[in-house]
């Protein structure tokens, strides 16, 4: 592989990190400074320019490999188009293993340059994704904060203070209320197994 296709698969490889790191699940914190350090990067001209001379370079190695692995190979002991059994014997078996393996190399090259003009494009799309999916949960958690601030707010309004404030002492109760009936069953049950218990007891002893 040269030199320049090695630094294009490092780039690839890259990518891909990317990637899978956007689309794990992690936490709010993170996403947002990972999309604060991607706002920063796009926002600059010197990256947007660099990523334009780097997109279309790629792009050119993409159509020039494209057509270099395309090319036809001629195949040992099959004649092609206008070719007779003396140029048959004269083609060398080592050049057509040579075209071969120029054509595997200029395959590879292709999905190579051809992925990464693919990441570049999904990359930024994922992260619009990521842009909605970060204001809609800073949307659900100011709606949830607003929530809890509400309850505990004063409206100003007398009636609907002292209204509320019956419905707390009301629902304290409520609770209240509730788990003096599971004590009295708790202790209900407790008892009845005792009783249970004693009379299989008696029956024992009378037999």
């Amino acid at each position: 592989m040269s030199l320049y296709f090695t630094f294009l698969f490092g780039f690839l490889t890259s990518e891909m990190v990317a990637l899978f790191l956007i689309v794990l699940p992690l936490p709010t914190r993170i996403r947002k400074l990972i999309f604060k350090s991607w706002n920063m990067i796009i926002n600059s001209k010197e990256y947007r320019t660099v990523g334009i001379i780097f997109a279309v370079i790629v792009g050119l190695l993409f159509i020039d490999s494209w057509k270099r692995a395309n090319i036809p190979v001629h195949i040992p002991g099959h004649p092609s188009a206008g070719e007779t059994l003396d140029t048959l014997k004269s083609n060398d078996p080592v050049t057509s293993i040579q075209v071969f393996a120029t054509r595997a190399y200029n395959q590879r090259n292709v999905y190579i340059s051809g992925f990464i003009l693919y990441f570049l494009v999904a990359i930024p799309c994922i992260m619009t994704l990521y842009e909605r999916l970060i204001k809609y949960q800073d949307l659900i958690d100011m709606k949830i904060k607003k929530g809890a601030e509400a309850k505990n707010m004063k409206t100003g309004d007398k009636e609907l203070d002292e209204l509320r404030d019956t419905f707390k002492q009301r629902e304290a109760s409520l609770l209240g209320l509730k788990k003096q009936i599971e004590n009295f069953e708790s202790h209900w049950d407790e008892s009845v197994k005792v009783e249970v218990k004693v009379e299989d007891a008696s029956v024992k002893k009378s037999n």
